[in-house]
């Protein structure tokens, strides 16, 4: 490729920035600071954890298993800097390869690599069945396991469609995704937070923050083990920004940044969501896990109605189907 080509693709530091490391600019450098931080965002997705598995907390610790969210999350944000300064270091797309590679040699790097490469594949399967899951009774009466893998499949397939298209459509597509989670599932959250505080009637408030009312038996400090898997699950996927690193313009300092912020956006987003969600709960925790509809459109579709309950759906859709896309698109990379 001639200098002029490459200079078409990228910034001409860009491109002498990656001949440091023996590459030479292939691909299109199209994400911006918002663009790297919707993909490491979309990859988090706080809004699939909480729609998907937030009910899984009354199995194990009860409503009280919330407050783990704070010391997971300091954990967590330690290992997102470390990221962050290799990321600034190391500015190259595969950074489990990459960056292991150079630390300590290539065969380490090929085993991080692949197993890298295996948890997204796995990441994009099951995030695609959790969108299923959530959505499947919305065309189907009730749904068996056939149709769910049919779902899940076809939401694959479009996401392999608009990967193939080009960045510039995924990042179109993830920039709205994300837009539409942060205003709309935490509006959600904040429609019913402030409105369990001053409005509607609920048999929860924040009473029910530290309840450890749960549906199994068992030892409490064990459950509260497993509740800790819930911010976990929650927090993961920020460092798929440094695998676009050769599709970000400035990596060095976009990168870095953009997982940092996805992070604690990510954090301070979903503990509101959870407890603007928990407080709402409108007639009990018995209630809220023995009827058929995913628990938080229940909640918010019991104090706004099937009108607002609707578009949560649709805003939680989009949030669940950008990481699907954003898990897809990493992987590739």
């Amino acid at each position: 490729m001639s200098d002029n080509q490459e200079n078409t693709l990228s910034d001409a530091h860009d491109v002498g920035d990656l001949h440091q490391f023996g590459y030479v600019q292939s691909l299109r450098r199209t994400l911006g600071p918002y663009g790297s931080f919707a993909i490491a965002f979309s990859m988090i997705s706080i809004t699939t954890a909480i729609f998907f598995l937030l009910p899984s907390l009354f199995g194990t610790a009860g409503a009280a298993g919330v407050w783990l969210w704070i010391p997971c999350a300091a954990g967590v944000f330690l290992i997102v800097m470390v990221y962050a300064h290799l990321a600034a270091r190391i500015p190259i797309t595969g950074f489990a390869y990459q960056w292991n590679s150079r630390l300590i040699n290539p065969h380490y790097g090929w085993f991080t690599g692949y197993t890298a490469l295996l948890a997204f594949m796995a990441g994009t399967a099951a995030t695609a069945v959790a969108l299923a899951t959530v959505f499947a009774s919305d065309v189907w009466t009730s749904p068996t396991h056939g149709d769910i893998v049919l779902f899940a499949a076809l939401a694959m397939v479009a996401a392999a469609l608009i990967n193939i298209i080009s960045i510039r459509a995924v990042s179109a597509v993830n920039n709205t995704g994300v837009f539409f989670e942060i205003t709309g599932s935490v509006g959600a959250a904040a429609l019913l937070f402030f409105g369990a505080i001053f409005f509607f009637h609920h048999d929860a408030g924040f009473s029910i923050l530290v309840s450890t009312q749960r549906t199994t038996g068992g030892s409490l400090w064990y459950g509260f083990v497993l509740a800790a898997l819930l911010p976990m699950y929650c927090f993961i996927g920020w460092e798929g920004a440094a695998d676009l690193a050769e599709e970000t313009n400035d990596p060095r300092s976009v990168t870095p940044w953009a997982m940092i912020r996805a992070n604690y956006v990510s954090v301070g987003a979903s503990l509101f969501m959870i407890v603007g969600f928990l407080i709402a709960i409108p007639v009990g925790v018995p209630a809220l896990l023995g009827q058929p509809k995913n628990p938080l459109v229940y909640i918010f579709q019991s104090h706004f109605g099937a009108v607002a309950a609707g578009i949560l759906q649709v805003v939680v859709f989009l949030a669940i189907f950008s990481c699907v896309l954003a898990n897809m698109v990493v992987a590739t990379r």
